[in-house]
């Protein structure tokens, strides 16, 4: 009914169906997948019927549409897809991986501004990473996943954060690894991740359970909105190594999360002439 991808195009391909209120008719149903093996596995709805999907493919020829990341670099990547309200257009659609053996979506969760978050697993050293909580996987072994977390911006057009999420993976035995399995996000843009852990040294925060209580545990996360630092303009020069005057600093923050600031510091010459410099 009015899909977008007519045909099945590989050994399995994910679909996407709008069913009407009542449940009666079809409005729009859809294949969505390359020559490969497809699988959708999360979906979310914005307030203007916008369908958001992630999941993963090994297809090379997976639809695109404005993506960030344009082809399959690994062996099995995730992938984040935002169909229009009437299902016959994609409004974006790309690749999230990098050139492990295995990353994948599972869970997918859009804020009232549009913005996509999407939860799931790699194997990837190289997975895109921006504005990290945790910057570097420590069980991106080749046989073991780290779960992941990801912003994307309304228009679909670039990440504003994405991080790993787990530990070495030192007793788990659910695929040797952490997955995030789920993902919701309130109205101030926190981020709420559920899966499993098989990390003994997963990370916890004001936990209720600090310790992991079997080979595999689950978890649940809470992100909080990243600070964001916006200076006015450039700092006035000064010469460095002397004592500089008071600087205007404008911070904002678009959630209730504290904000710590710890210094700001620049390094040069001393008998360099004078420049501008900013945090």
């Amino acid at each position: 009914m009015n899909p977008i991808q007519t045909t099945k195009g590989g050994q399995v391909n994910t679909f996407v169906s709008k069913l009407n209120v009542a449940g009666t008719a079809l409005v729009y149903s859809t294949y969505l997948g390359g020559s490969g093996s497809d699988n959708g596995l999360g979906i979310a709805i914005d307030s203007s019927g916008n369908a958001y999907i992630t999941g993963n493919t090994n297809s090379t020829n997976f639809p695109t549409m404005n993506p960030i990341q344009a082809s399959l670099v690994g062996s099995e990547s995730a992938f984040v897809t935002k169909l229009n309200a009437a299902g016959s257009a994609l409004v974006y659609s790309t690749y999230l991986g990098g050139s492990s053996f295995g990353d994948g979506g599972q869970g997918i969760a859009v804020d009232s501004s549009g913005n996509a978050y999407v939860a799931g697993f790699t194997s990837s050293t190289n997975f895109p990473i921006l504005n990290a909580i945790q910057a570097v996987c420590k069980n991106c072994t080749g046989t073991s996943s780290s779960a992941f977390v990801t912003k994307f911006n309304a228009s679909g057009s670039a990440l504003v954060y994405s991080t790993y999420l787990g530990g070495s993976g030192t007793s788990g035995t659910f695929f040797g690894g952490d997955f995030a399995l789920g993902i919701a996000v309130d109205s101030s843009g926190n981020a709420f991740v559920t899966g499993t852990a098989g990390s003994s040294d997963f990370p916890v925060v004001n936990a209720i359970q600090s310790t992991s209580g079997g080979p595999d545990d689950g978890f649940v996360a809470k992100i909080s909105t990243p600070v964001t630092l916006s200076p006015p303009g450039p700092f006035a020069p000064e010469v460095v190594g002397t004592t500089s005057s008071a600087q205007a600093v404008s911070l904002s923050n678009t959630s209730g999360a504290s904000l710590n600031i710890s210094g700001i510091a620049a390094s040069g010459d001393p008998e360099s002439p004078p420049a501008e410099t900013s945090p």
